[in-house]
């Protein structure tokens, strides 16, 4: 078994997976008669402190409250720290909620605004937080390794509700987290770029001058969207490590971005919250940081 493991290993770094693929494997049940979407986690004996787990033994189970070593974004009273549009973004009940109130008959669309982190533009981290949507339009996501970008002209004659100043329109990678199309939350997409590079359930790896390349996958799109919540609170956690990006919600892998495009790819940036697909409510809450050195 372990020589079967070292040399998948090596098949692994070929294509620049470096851990990633291992770590699917473990999370999403391959090899053991499992479904690729399910996790499964066997108890096992407490380690020792100092104490050897052996070749065997399974990772502790998901704890997506464990909060040792990591950073709150927010005070769960007040928008210090970040900065928006004060008629969209709001506290209300320990959470920080997007909500614009229905315009009126007639009025031209609202094309969505960002809330944008003032802690820094990270390279390395994970980021995990929660998030509720309502309304059959409500578009979010969390954008990452970002950066300002220029606000689109609407067409000549056109109208656009454009609330948002040009400080609070980011551009760059995205986690998306849609409840218009559930068969979308999860993927990984550069706005104002590249568009759309890993969909739920692929792993997928980008060079440059070259489409992106398939090059594994995660599990069934429909069956992953089912995972979302509409009616609820989902737990979304990002992993942002050198040209790797991993995407979860509720406790499942859902994309894996190894963008390879030197000419493209970002190595640091914003971090950002969406609210767009009014009229709609966005809640998030338990937002939280850990910085890889």
């Amino acid at each position: 078994m372990f020589r079967a493991f070292q040399k998948a290993s090596w098949r692994v770094t070929c294509v620049g997976f470096i851990g990633a693929l291992t770590f699917l494997m473990t999370a999403n049940g391959k090899g053991r008669g499992q479904s690729p979407s399910e996790v499964q986690v066997q108890k096992t004996a407490p380690v020792p402190p100092g104490g050897s787990r052996g070749m065997r033994s399974e990772p502790d189970p998901i704890d997506f409250d464990d909060t040792v070593g990591w950073t709150s974004m927010f005070d769960g009273k007040t928008l210090n720290g970040w900065d928006g549009d004060p008629d969209v973004w709001k506290v209300v009940d320990g959470a920080i909620v997007g909500d614009l109130p229905t315009p009126p008959a007639g009025s031209p669309p609202f094309r969505g605004t960002y809330l944008v982190w003032q802690g820094g533009e990270p390279a390395n981290f994970e980021m995990k937080l929660e998030i509720k949507l309502e309304g059959p339009r409500a578009d979010s996501g969390i954008q990452f390794r970002a950066f300002v970008a220029p606000t689109k002209q609407a067409p000549a004659g056109a109208q656009t509700l454009d609330r948002h100043q040009p400080k609070w329109n980011l551009g760059g990678y995205q986690f998306d987290l849609s409840l218009g199309n559930s068969q979308t939350s999860g993927l990984i997409g550069e706005v104002a770029g590249r568009g759309i590079l890993a969909f739920p359930g692929q792993a997928v790896h980008t060079e440059a001058d070259k489409n992106p390349r398939l090059i594994g996958i995660l599990g069934d799109r429909k069956e992953l969207g089912s995972y979302f919540k509409n009616d609820g609170w989902n737990q979304a956690y990002l992993i942002v490590r050198g040209d790797t990006m991993i995407t979860i919600l509720n406790n499942h892998v859902m994309a894996i971005l190894i963008d390879g495009d030197a000419t493209k790819a970002r190595s640091n940036g914003l971090i950002g919250l969406q609210y767009s697909g009014t009229p709609c409510k966005i809640s998030f809450r338990n937002i939280r940081i850990r910085m890889i050195p």
